[in-house]
């Protein structure tokens, strides 16, 4: 028998499988189910497009100066 679960975001209960690993969790497994962790990161990414590119921008600046290459 395997362990379950009850995700804190959609409320079903599903096998510890589903779930993601968090370290810092009592159970190791993360709160919310992989397809509701997916769902809530599809969601941040698309608020925060802009600053998303703003972000990767700045990092691809910082790379390629201590790389040595153009920036």
């Amino acid at each position: 028998m395997k362990a379950k679960k009850t995700c804190s975001s959609c409320q079903r209960t599903l096998n510890y499988d589903k779930f993601g690993q968090n370290l810092s969790a009592p159970d190791g497994h993360a709160w919310y189910c992989r397809e509701c962790a997916n769902e809530k990161q599809r969601e941040w990414k698309a608020a925060n497009a802009p600053k998303i590119a703003k972000w990767r921008k700045a990092y691809v600046k910082r790379t390629r100066a201590r790389n040595g290459a153009e920036a």
